[in-house]
This record gives structure tokens, C-alpha cells and sequence, in this order.
């Protein structure tokens, strides 16, 4: 029997993602970072408190294989579920600060910026969904943006786009689950700086 939740945040490593994870490490959660830093390791040592156990993973998330055995990792080690999945890690790639205008666009940045943004969350979900419906009980916490509702001129397409499609991804997890317990809801917050 799970006696503390558990928590898996990527981007855990600054910003948002180490944000969150204060909040949870507060709750008494168990913590999960990861990231594409080293210094998610230090960030997990310097946010361990009494009350809530942290560890952080060097992750890249747009690595499907690296990503799987890191979620199977969190599976085996929160005793079969993470009770909740925050989606932190994003990337908005600039051209000398600018967003990159479309003539000017690749493939392969277009392509990345999607398998971080949004193929890394839908990994993520199947394979942390199902142990979370089985138990009754799981949140999903999407990180998106107003770039996924809106124009917003520091932003680049391949990111409008990559967050659109996430905000699609969470009205399409919270059907199909919502009736058994696991709640997926995005979250779009303003810049940050």
C-alpha cells in the first residue's frame, strides 16, 4: 500500500518545472524530475526536505526510448503508480531572439519542437495513464500556453503549433479517463522571463 504520492515533472530542473516541484515537495510528495540538465541532480538534492523524497533523472524527453525506461524507472520506484504527471518541458527555439520566420523553419527544428512538446507528453501519458486508471486516481498537468489559443508575436509556429496540438491531447486524455479517476487539465501560463 502507497502511503505517499508520488510526482513526475519534467523540465524539473529551473523555471516552471522547479516551481512546481516546491509546491509538491511542501505537500510531502515524492518527486520525480526530470531533465535535460545536470543540474536536475543538484536541484532534487537542494529541494529534499523531512517530508518528501525528491531524485532527479537525466532525461531527454524527445528520446522515446531514454523517456520509456525513465517512466518505467518512476513506475517501479513509486510501487507501480506516479500519481501525478506534470508535463513541464518545452522548447521554443529563436533565431538571434526572435522567433524563426517560416521560410527560414527546418523540418528537423520543426520536428523537435513537436517531439519535446508534445510527442514526449503523449508518451508519457500512455505510459503512465493506464497504472493511474487502474488505481482510480491520477492527474495529468499539461503545461501549455496562450501561443496555444492566440497569436503571440515572441513565439514561433512550430510552437503555436506544438501547444495547440498538447491542448488537444488534454481534451482528448480527460474524455477518455475522466470516468475512471484520472483528471488532465493544462495549464497556460504568461511569459516567463
Amino acid at each position: 500500500m502507497k502511503l505517499t504520492r508520488s510526482v513526475l515533472i519534467t523540465g524539473g530542473a529551473g523555471g516552471i518545472g522547479r516551481a512546481t516541484a516546491e509546491c509538491f515537495a511542501r505537500e510531502g510528495y515524492s518527486v520525480y524530475l526530470f531533465d535535460l540538465s545536470e543540474t536536475v541532480h543538484e536541484v532534487a538534492k537542494a529541494l529534499s526536505t523531512n517530508a518528501s523524497r525528491m531524485q532527479g533523472r537525466v532525461v531527454d524527453v524527445a528520446d522515446e526510448a531514454q523517456l520509456i525506461a525513465a517512466a518505467q524507472w518512476c513506475l517501479g520506484d513509486a510501487m507501480g503508480a506516479c500519481d501525478v504527471l506534470v508535463n513541464c518541458a518545452g522548447i521554443s527555439p529563436k533565431d538571434r531572439g526572435e522567433p524563426i520566420p517560416l521560410p527560414l523553419l527546418t523540418t528537423a527544428q520543426w520536428e523537435q519542437v513537436h517531439r519535446v512538446n508534445v510527442t514526449a507528453p503523449f508518451i508519457l501519458c500512455r505510459e503512465l495513464i493506464p497504472a493511474m486508471a487502474s488505481q482510480g486516481f491520477g492527474r495529468v498537468i499539461n503545461i501549455v500556453s496562450r501561443a496555444a489559443r492566440t497569436y503571440v508575436p515572441v513565439s514561433g509556429l512550430d510552437y503555436h503549433t506544438s501547444k495547440t496540438a498538447l491542448m488537444g491531447l488534454t481534451r482528448g486524455l480527460a474524455g477518455a479517463y475522466g470516468g475512471q479517476g484520472v483528471t488532465v487539465n493544462s495549464v497556460a501560463p504568461g511569459r516567463i522571463a
